[in-house]
């Protein structure tokens, strides 16, 4: 069974959980969730989400990145 995104309105923002399995099994992390899991700095991460190399969802005031996303970043720097 599928969850969908849960989205709970908060302070006039709408947050996303973070920790809701997407459709495909994908799930959001946070820039600091993506520093830990691809070793590279939290100014790397954020110029790749500027550059747009890395996809980006803002929730309240959080920004969020897909798991798989880093994962195929992890990929290219690693080759």
């Amino acid at each position: 069974m599928v969850k969908k995104v849960r989205l709970v309105k908060s302070a006039a923002h709408f947050e996303i959980d973070r920790h809701t399995q997407l459709q495909d099994g994908d799930r959001f992390i946070t820039v600091k969730d993506a520093c830990d899991l691809s070793c590279l700095s939290e100014p790397t991460i954020r110029r790749k989400l500027t550059r747009g190399d890395l996809r980006r969802f803002k929730a309240g005031g959080k920004t969020l990145l897909l798991y798989s996303d880093v994962l195929g970043l992890v990929r290219e720097v690693s080759k």
